[in-house]
């Protein structure tokens, strides 16, 4: 098994400092066995003080897994892969080069602020939360009758998670939410939702009927970035940061104390919160916090969601990476809402027509089945606290084909996006048609 104690004291001086990733790795295995998934599930339990971090955790034999790791201990790392039978594939060499490139390419953009021509705002690349919230602006100024933008709250950090609504104004309309940017690195889902408004809006203005129609039933309420803190420290700091940025929390150990900050708000929801998937170090990426609700951008989102459940019907979580569509619940092994029969058929055409687009495949099922359980989660919240019908999680591109990973190209964009609402799409076509 895996065994970190005799090199913990000499790998731990060797870590890359201030969220540089200078000549780590990334690799990608695919266990074959229980015991090399035995041995991937150590790896990430243990892994965190070498640097060794998982992009996509260790779940199944024959679900792919990628990891992170300093050169410092990547000669430990791959004896222990050989030793397992895992055959490790390499996807960044370097990966700091990556996000090097990553920047250079974004920093060419002119930032765009409120009142700015709207075609200036580049929907095929990625943009700070202040660009983001000014484009929300600028789009309700433009579009008065169908779009307004509020704010939920602020973060930590004083940040205005702001909210797009867009919808033709009338009475007894159901509410479609969608949020992104909830897991900081996960730049395709903020794109994503950024995309889905744009085009919304879009097509309403150039008389699309199915829109036309679509706005004057459902009222949808799409928030970019959930977690904001986080998602400008991947900006600006550190590009695989994945939590919130509270904190900070510390903890002892044999090697002293040690604290660290943020905490994943997607195992922070008081839904059998600190039960199972997550860490109680707040040093590891799954750190549930110290208590339930103890994120203030969770705790913001939950009163919106509260205040308005009697009109939610849907409501999406987006994710990446791994192309996965998300059933209830995720909090345990054998869970199912009563009505999995309904989500499942939803999600088989959601998926169905996401796949029309462009060929991207699906896996559907919930995160105990196909992937891993996971408590305190969004969706398995929404569904309980609010009892919004339709409740899922998306896992966005890349998947099993792909190694981009987080830092997916802004060739990416669009077309994720566009397969992405194709699918999202249907379940709108749906609460339409239990009106009629």
């Amino acid at each position: 098994m895996f065994s970190v104690k005799l090199v913990f004291v000499v790998a731990a001086a060797t870590l890359a400092l201030g969220g540089r990733h200078d000549n780590y790795k990334v690799v990608r295995v695919v266990p074959q066995t229980e015991e090399a998934v035995e041995l991937l599930q150590s790896m990430h339990i243990n892994g965190d003080m070498l640097g060794i971090r998982f992009w996509k955790k260790p779940s199944k034999v024959g679900r792919f897994a990628d990891l992170m790791f300093p050169a410092s201990v990547a000669r430990f790392v791959y004896s222990k892969l050989s030793a397992a039978g895992l055959e490790p594939k390499v996807i960044h060499d370097n990966l700091q080069k990556v996000i090097d490139a990553e920047a250079e390419q974004i920093a060419r953009q002119t930032p765009f602020r409120a009142g700015d021509d709207l075609k200036s705002f580049d929907i095929a690349n990625y943009h700070s939360h202040d660009e983001i919230n000014e484009f929300l602006v600028t789009m309700a100024q433009k579009f008065p009758d169908i779009a307004s933008v509020f704010s939920i709250g602020q973060s930590h950090e004083g940040r205005d998670m702001k909210v797009i609504k867009i919808g033709v104004s009338g009475n007894g309309k159901s509410s479609y939410w969608i949020d992104g940017g909830i897991h900081a690195r996960e730049w395709i889902t903020v794109t994503t939702a950024t995309w889905i408004i744009n085009n919304l809006i879009t097509q309403y203005e150039n008389g699309d009927s199915d829109t036309v129609k679509m706005l004057k039933s459902i009222d949808f309420y799409i928030l970019p970035v959930l977690n904001p803190d986080g998602y400008e420290y991947t900006r600006n700091t550190d590009r695989m940061w994945r939590k919130t940025r509270s904190g900070p929390y510390c903890k002892h150990s044999i090697f002293g104390k040690k604290c660290c900050y943020g905490v994943d708000p997607n195992r922070n929801f008081d839904d059998h919160w600190d039960t199972t998937g997550v860490s109680n170090d707040p040093c590891s990426d799954e750190f549930a916090g110290q208590k339930a609700f103890s994120e203030i951008e969770i705790v913001n989102m939950k009163n919106w969601i509260l205040a308005n459940k009697n009109t939610l019907d849907a409501y999406i979580n987006l994710h990446s990476y791994s192309e996965d569509w998300l059933l209830l619940y995720a909090y345990a092994k054998g869970a199912y809402p009563p009505d999995i029969r309904d989500q499942k058929s939803m999600a088989t055409q959601g998926a169905r027509a996401l796949q029309a687009v462009h060929g991207t495949s699906y896996t559907i099922g919930s995160p105990p089945d196909i992937l891993y359980p996971a408590s305190g989660g969004t969706y398995d919240w929404v569904r309980d606290a609010a009892g919004t019908k339709w409740a899922y999680a998306l896992e966005l591109r890349p998947g099993p084909n792909s190694y981009n990973g987080f830092v997916l190209p802004p060739s990416e964009i669009v077309p994720t996006a566009e397969e992405t609402w194709a699918g999202l799409k249907t379940i709108a076509v749906q609460m339409m048609s239990k009106k009629e």
